[in-house]
């Protein structure tokens, strides 16, 4: 897949569109004053934008390495 497509991860957008929702619920559990729902969100949020930097990060690297082959 790298050498043919340039890319390892497939679904990084679906990682950054989680943490959306779930920074959506951090500012709802806020605003309910569900803190362990708001902790919880904020959580999930962080590991979700993580994986799609970290996705991101790996195909841009993908995308060069593809190419440099011929």
């Amino acid at each position: 897949r790298v050498v043919t497509k340039g890319q390892i991860f497939t679904n990084a957008g679906s990682n950054a569109s989680r943490a959306q929702q779930q920074a959506a619920g951090v500012i709802k559990g806020i605003k309910s004053g569900d803190l362990t729902r708001a902790g919880k969100n904020l959580v999930y949020m962080t590991e979700n934008w993580g994986k799609a930097l970290i996705k991101t990060g790996a195909n841009s690297n993908a995308k060069v390495a593809s190419s440099l082959v011929p």
